[in-house]
């Protein structure tokens, strides 16, 4: 055994060396050859084995799943079955010492079992899993009659007695499975192996042709899935990609991966994209192959299964009685939509698209013979084809059905018919943004914000949903919108910089093919050269500031267009990924709509409204201070309010701060911190007595404790206090946060005794920590500077890659510079970052265009051009 053991070890050393990185299906292949030669050798040396062959005791060595598939990866399972005639002997227990321990003093994971052709069938018989791992079976070594032996009676009286049941086992499985991993094509860090489109959607598809057909069917695998070469040919080469990706994935990984982490991207576009794509990083070239060979195997599949159990499953009482289409030129086979003939088709083409919206009124897939129709005849789809009023309001009636899964969008793009419709849809197709903040690929982005958008038209009890609903029934015409929804991202072709106002112009081409109105095309345009507006104003100024809702409105112009650019917005954003639609994202969106919607309903806010709101707000203060004992002091404190913070505070949120003031008293600071359940987000609110710096201090104490900055309002009174209120992150440990919170303010108050260096502390927490997701980037970072859009202060954008601490280094910058920092926001993309703020002067004016704001812009450009721990920010 260990002679085998040593040549295995060496042959597989070797082959790994030799195989260059490819890991393709060549290595499948040796690397099984390895173990089977392995183990022929084992039972060779192994004396428990002769003493049975002595005895002639009949027994065999049986490979198992993956294994038994030939299919073995680098460190998948090793999984073997020791199979005897009527009953498992005691001296078993040898063969498993010879030729199992070996390899587990190699470190490999072996699945084994000793068991009876008897148990065999007794266990597969009760659990399917058990079957289907047997279905894969293949003799290694020892008695070939008593293998056979163990197949024939597994079909004989498993197999062929439960077809049925085990068919509707594996759908059921198939179904868990899908909903556990995902759909791949739809993810950028998929399972390879279970996800929806993965290894495991092929294997099924084996299973079910085994099980239909018999353990002993011979022929090409092509002719089995009743595939024709060609397309054969495309789904193998999708399998034997992914077969190379998952090989390379367990020798990034040293182990057992099937998942396609972000961290192991870069090093497998290396080895698997050899040539420059068009503008495109590597990393987006290959997930966009991989996403094209995962659409491949996902929709074979599909057609297989459904194909399968038309065939199988059809009742004559079901073909004479059952569903039952009205369209002329379809019929429906095999419990599947098909067209009558090509010739039908030729006469009347708009039933190339007919057929998918017959699919979703009798819930029938539409056969795969349908869909190779469509391509022979995709000749026929023109602009007069376009412009047929069947074929349009079959295309909004798609584009409206509640179709949960997406699926026949998801269908027609896959077959080629969507492209043929709307050509610009090629420029998007499998195209990758790589970041954490986009989740799906920009096509399937597309089609999912079409169903999340029909989503919120679905009645809703409470929340925001509530709202969606409302705003969804208001809509004039919810057919613009749902085009804008399929086409707000049209635009992101390869050399695009703007993709809204490129998508716009590509729209106004696509509608105007389709044979819409000006008026009609001029709405969806608009949308998609405006779907960033709501969320990047809600993100990136001063919601407190009037200008910000006039100017919104000013561009929008209409209350309709306004709640059809929210829905968009919402929609787009639920589509986008998690880190684009969080709890506080939707509330800053939904306070600017509001906002808007006052403005475009009630017309610009007036300064006379605005002081007539801050003397009513005071009257309100004013009569909560009279049953103070202080009342004169009370009335002395709410008239040093200023202006900004009585109009931007609420009263309740103004009279708890006027509490958090009274407890002040000597100390430097004191802060309260407020959470709703079940919120991921903290309120901290801040009274300190104002000193230089004390903003840049705050940031850099939430940055020591792992706290994102995601927006900061802040005030000063007329008595000098500071009341600064920050929107953060809660901490990571919920189980100690109150002595986070209760550390943190500590620290604060040595960093303002001058106790307690920030900067160095926060050089040597971050200095070793390296990001885990990192992305090459296409755009260095910009320093943009706003002097128009505010009246009183001038606005500094900062787009860079994070990095620890970068918030406290900026804010220290502008301090340090001479500016005082009136409000705040950070913005988070995946690893970068738009920071934007409000400065003026440390006397309150405006600050000026002069040599010494240069100094400031340049001195913030060197920061996030390099970090403070000798980390270059920039190509």
């Amino acid at each position: 055994m260990e002679n085998a053991a040593r040549k295995l070890e060496i042959n597989r050393n070797e082959l790994i060396k030799s195989s260059q990185e490819k890991f393709g299906t060549d290595f499948l292949k040796w690397h099984t050859q390895i173990l089977d030669a392995y183990f022929r050798n084992s039972i060779k040396e192994s004396t428990a084995c002769s003493k049975f062959r002595r005895e002639k005791n009949a027994f065999s060595v049986v490979a198992l799943g993956g294994y038994g598939r030939s299919e073995q990866c680098l460190f998948s399972d090793i999984d073997i079955l020791f199979l005897f005639q009527d009953r498992v002997p005691v001296e078993a227990e040898g063969i498993i010492r010879d030729v199992v321990y070996p390899l587990w003093d190699l470190k490999f994971e072996v699945g084994h079992a000793t068991r009876s052709v008897r148990e065999c069938i007794s266990l597969a018989s009760a659990d399917f899993q058990i079957l289907t791992s047997l279905i894969d079976a293949r003799l290694i070594g020892g008695s070939e009659d008593l293998f056979r032996t163990l197949k024939e009676i597994l079909y004989k009286k498993v197999i062929h007695k439960k077809k049925k049941q085990i068919m509707h086992w594996l759908s059921d499985n198939d179904k868990k499975r899908h909903a556990l991993f995902g759909d791949s094509a739809y993810l950028l860090e998929p399972n390879i192996k279970e996800g929806v489109g993965g290894l495991r959607d092929y294997h099924s598809m084996l299973w079910r042709v085994n099980v239909v057909n018999g353990l002993e069917n011979q022929g090409e695998l092509g002719n089995r899935f009743q595939l024709p070469e060609d397309e054969y040919q495309i789904l193998h080469n999708s399998i034997v990609f992914m077969w190379g990706v998952r090989n390379k994935l367990h020798h990034l990984a040293g182990k057992k991966c099937d998942r396609l982490y972000f961290e192991f991207h870069q090093d497998l576009a290396n080895r698997f994209i050899t040539q420059p794509g068009d503008g495109l990083h590597t990393v987006e070239q290959f997930l966009g192959e991989f996403h094209k060979k995962v659409e491949i195997v996902k929709h074979q599949s599909m057609l297989f299964l459904s194909e399968l159990q038309g065939g199988i499953s059809v009742s004559i009482k079901s073909r004479f009685f059952g569903k039952q289409t009205k369209v002329k030129g379809l019929i429906i086979r095999k419990n599947m939509l098909d067209f009558a003939s090509m010739e039908e088709c030729i006469k009347d083409p708009t039933l190339l698209i007919k057929i998918y919206m017959e699919s979703i009124d009798l819930n029938l897939s539409v056969c795969r013979e349908a869909k190779r129709v469509e391509k022979r005849l995709s000749y026929l789809i023109d602009d007069d084809f376009r412009k047929s009023e069947a074929v349009i309001s079959a295309l909004e009636d798609i584009l409206g059905s509640l179709d949960d899964k997406n699926s026949m969008l998801d269908a027609m793009l896959f077959s080629g018919l969507l492209v043929n419709l709307i050509p610009e849809f090629k420029g998007v197709e499998h195209r990758i943004e790589y970041d954490e903040y986009h989740s799906y690929p920009v096509d399937k982005h597309l089609l999912l914000t079409v169903k999340t958008l029909n989503s919120l038209g679905r009645k809703k009890l409470e929340g925001d949903t509530d709202l969606y609903y409302q705003l969804y029934l208001e809509i004039k015409d919810i057919r613009l919108l749902q085009w804008a929804a399929l086409l707000h991202d049209i635009g992101k072709t390869r050399q695009c910089t703007d993709h809204s106002k490129n998508g716009a112009g590509l729209a106004e081409s696509i509608m105007k093919r389709f044979g819409y109105g000006e008026g009609e095309i001029s709405s969806i345009s608009f949308l998609i050269q405006e779907h960033l507006l709501l969320k990047t104003t809600a993100m990136k100024r001063d919601l407190n500031d009037e200008q910000t809702a006039i100017s919104c409105a000013a561009t929008i112009k209409d209350v309709d267009r306004l709640k059809m650019l929210y829905l968009l917005t919402v929609a787009d954003c639920m589509s986008t990924g998690s880190k684009a639609w969080t709890s506080w994202i939707s509330i800053l969106i939904r306070d600017l709509f509001f906002r808007v919607l006052h403005v475009l309903e009630k017309g610009e806010l007036a300064t006379e409204q605005i002081v007539k709101k801050i003397e009513m707000k005071k009257e309100v203060l004013h009569r909560f201070s009279i049953s103070g004992e202080n009342h004169e002091e009370s009335v002395l404190l709410v008239n040093s309010l200023s202006p900004r913070y009585l109009l931007a505070v609420d009263e309740k949120d103004i009279m708890d701060h006027i509490r958090l003031y009274q407890t002040l008293g000597e100390k430097k600071l004191v802060w309260s911190v407020a959470k709703e359940k079940e919120s991921e987000i903290r309120t901290v609110t801040v009274c300190a007595k104002n000193q230089p710096g004390l903003l840049s201090k705050i940031t850099g104490i939430f940055s020591l404790h792992n706290l994102n900055v995601l927006d900061v309002g802040a005030f000063t009174w007329r008595n000098n206090i500071a009341l600064d209120i920050f929107q953060v992150t809660a901490p990571k440990d919920r189980l100690f946060e109150e002595k986070i919170w209760k550390g943190a303010e500590k620290i604060l108050e040595d960093s303002l005794e001058g106790a307690f260096d920030i900067a160095a502390a926060i050089r040597k927490k971050f200095k070793t920590e390296q990001p885990f997701f990192t992305i090459p980037p296409h755009k260095g970072s910009m320093v943009y500077v706003d002097n128009q859009t505010s009246s009183y202060f001038i606005i500094i954008e900062v787009y860079t890659y994070d990095f620890p601490g970068l918030l406290f280094w900026i804010t220290d910058t502008i301090f340090n510079h001479g500016y005082d920092i009136m409000v705040c926001k950070a913005a988070t993309k995946a690893d970068q970052v738009v920071d934007v703020f409000y400065i003026r002067d440390f006397d309150g004016g405006k600050p000026e265009m002069n040599k010494k704001f240069t100094q400031l812009k340049n001195a913030i450009e060197q920061i996030v051009k390099v970090d403070h721990y000798g980390k270059s920010k920039m190509n």
